[in-house]
């Protein structure tokens, strides 16, 4: 997916999106219709749920869910939880982060870090149901043993496991920490990581998955030189 810019008084201006899918085995690529009146800066966090793709869009007006379905092909907008995407928010390079999106036990969820002073998450428990935006944690950091971030623009957050009884993990990047967090208690436990001193430190979860890349990749144009690893 990219987009196309145009000229216009001495300016480049948003043209139109362009999106193409390949499917594998196959030999070509092949063009996707997309509404020429979306408009779209920049598109962030990538969250693959229910057999789709999700990413908060920035335009020159707002944020927003998109959405493309890849069963039917369609590419549009997507329900987003209340007063988290509000016309009158300010939208920067800094707000992108402050607000994320993921994945957690198969929903998708919106971590709102805007305000320094909580942490709010909210989880979609039915799948394009717009009703169904949860919230799940509203964390109060400035009782927390982390306090209020000292850089505003560093106190970014996102949740990294969801546990049974309702217990998370988040990652505290204005601190480079875990938080262990149970909101029946209200209780946290912070877990440092320590000589992290950079501010770019990012938290990935890994999934252990057998599938074997032979098997996912079929098709009658598809060599396999190598199915080993050392």
């Amino acid at each position: 997916m990219w987009t196309r810019h145009v000229r216009y008084a001495n300016d480049r201006v948003f043209g139109r999106v362009f999106l193409e899918i390949h499917t594998l085995g196959t030999p070509s690529w092949r063009n996707v219709e997309v509404d020429p009146q979306m408009s779209i800066w920049s598109l962030h966090y990538p969250t693959c749920v229910n057999g789709a793709l999700h990413w908060i869009g920035f335009n020159s007006l707002q944020m927003s869910i998109l959405c493309f379905n890849l069963e039917n092909e369609r590419f549009q907008s997507f329900p987003s939880p209340p007063q988290v995407f509000r016309n009158d928010r300010i939208i920067d390079e800094i707000a992108d982060k402050r607000i994320n999106m993921g994945e957690l036990r198969g929903f998708l969820y919106i971590c709102d870090s805007s305000s320094f002073f909580d942490v709010t998450t909210w989880v979609m428990k039915m799948h394009g149901l717009g009703e169904s935006w949860t919230k799940v944690y509203s964390i109060d950091t400035s009782a927390s043993p982390l306090g209020i971030p000292a850089y505003p623009c560093s106190g970014f957050c996102w949740p990294v496991k969801q546990f049974e009884e309702s217990a998370c993990i988040l990652f505290y990047d204005s601190c480079n920490c875990l938080i262990y967090y149970e909101p029946e208690k209200h209780g946290f436990k912070v877990f440092r990581i320590h000589g992290a001193q950079s501010k770019l430190v990012e938290v990935i979860r890994h999934i252990p998955n057998l599938i074997s890349l032979k098997d996912a990749v079929k098709g009658d144009n598809v060599e396999v030189l190598n199915i080993y690893s050392r």
